[in-house]
């Protein structure tokens, strides 16, 4: 059927011709707003993505979009955006998504994706990782590294006072040098530790870590949220759990639900780093008596709590994710904590890399690779890291060997074949 056949069609089956491109994706968005189909980021980034869409059929009635209109669309956002790959396949799949809605709504009787081939998305660009050998010299860094700062904590304290700091002080003071370090060293441990994202580390509360079970729980995670002109910061309708502050008029820091689902879980911690933990809620619990006012002057008690965020800022608070980065990395005027050790190349996130090669290369299977990561789908956690899987490779078929080489008699006679004449 042509697009011709396609319109008479449509005009006898009794369908919409006249709501455009842009009224049906405002109306597939609504419902996936209200029904919380997916998460606000991501809504996010299909509105933007539809949005590119839109530049070139916005205002054209679906049941008249062709799929030539969406090669062209396609061609023409890559080329003046300058995107990936992998970014046109999601601009596809989203378009391709809205329509299937509109058929399903009766709005359109075909949809022009339908036959159409996605883009192929760029390949999976190796992650770096660490090896075995440099994560055990980054912990021993760490150990060696924490324990000089709470030294330099404490003996700052006593020249300040000439007397042991936590036994009681009459200054008046917002907040405590020193306390972010500490803060910031565990920190980093805990990713190391876990493969836990940077904001989801920065996000638990002491209520999320079971030191009777070992365990910390990860429900929410810190991040900047940037606005856009007119948006609201505390629109209701977000994933955002709670708003905690201000940090200029364009972002706030805020309290929101891990990327996916999936991301709600519960992870086992080792000995050793929840030996360190705890070592730093009994130091925090004592230095947060120090702080008796606010930024403003105004008497305060500063307790900790069961909401009390793990990884504070140096008056007790909330942590920006963006100062943790620019303590680890080198800015423009000074070094970063990862030159001063040595990996001047490393990121954050690289410890989460480093989990998941490390698990995977010694024979963890996916799904609990999945699990630990927080992966929506376990054929995600395959096209991030299934490249670290080959090392086992020689291993299983040296297995293989053995199981087909164990002793055993041959069962039935040995077929004979006549010789021909």
């Amino acid at each position: 059927m042509n697009w011709d056949e396609e319109a008479e069609a449509q005009r006898k089956a009794g369908i919409d011709r006249e709501q455009t491109f842009s009224q049906l994706c405002k109306a597939w968005g609504d419902e996936m707003r209200f029904g919380r189909v997916c998460n606000a980021y991501k809504l996010k980034s299909y509105v933007t993505h539809l949005g590119y869409m839109a530049d070139y059929f916005g205002d054209k009635p679906i049941a008249e979009v062709t799929d030539e209109d969406i090669r062209t669309a396609l061609r023409g956002t890559v080329r003046r955006r300058k995107l990936s790959d992998t970014t046109a396949n999601a601009i596809f799949a989203v378009t391709k998504r809205v329509f299937t809605y509109a058929r399903k709504k009766g709005k359109i009787s075909i949809n022009p994706c339908e036959d159409m081939k996605a883009p192929r998305p760029n390949e999976v660009i190796d992650r770096n990782s660490l090896q075995a050998d440099e994560c055990a010299l980054i912990r021993a860094t760490l150990d060696r590294d924490e324990a000089a700062a709470y030294a330099a904590f404490k003996q700052k304290e006593e020249r300040q006072r000439g007397h042991d700091p936590f036994k009681g002080s009459t200054d008046d003071r917002c907040s405590l040098n020193g306390l972010v370090e500490i803060s910031n060293i565990i920190a980093v441990r805990l990713m190391l530790a876990t493969g836990m994202r940077r904001g989801e580390v920065l996000g638990l509360t002491w209520s999320a870590v079971n030191f009777s079970t070992k365990q910390v729980k990860v429900v929410q995670a810190i991040a900047i949220q940037k606005l856009e002109a007119g948006e609201d910061a505390f629109d209701e309708e977000t994933e955002r759990i709670e708003v905690k502050r201000s940090l200029s008029g364009k972002s706030s820091l805020v309290i929101k639900r891990p990327k996916t689902k999936k991301g709600i879980r519960t992870l086992f911690v080792d000995d050793d780093t929840l030996d360190h933990l705890r070592q730093w809620k009994r130091f925090q619990a004592k230095a947060f008596r120090l702080i008796r006012v606010d930024e403003e002057g105004n008497a305060i008690s500063v307790k900790q709590t069961p909401g009390t965020p793990v990884f504070c800022s140096s008056s007790g608070g909330w942590y920006d994710p963006s100062n943790l980065n620019r303590w680890w990395a080198r800015s423009a005027t000074a070094e970063g904590y990862r030159d001063k050790i040595g990996f001047p190349d490393l990121k954050l996130h690289e410890f989460r890399h480093t989990q998941a090669t490390m698990l995977l290369g010694n024979g963890v299977d996916v799904k609990t690779v999945q699990t630990r990561l927080g992966h929506a789908r376990s054929s995600h956690t395959l096209d991030l890291y299934a490249h670290t899987i080959p090392a086992n490779d020689q291993a299983a078929a040296n297995l293989m060997a053995s199981i087909c080489a164990a002793p055993a008699e041959p069962r039935g006679t040995v077929l004979e074949i006549p010789r021909s004449a």
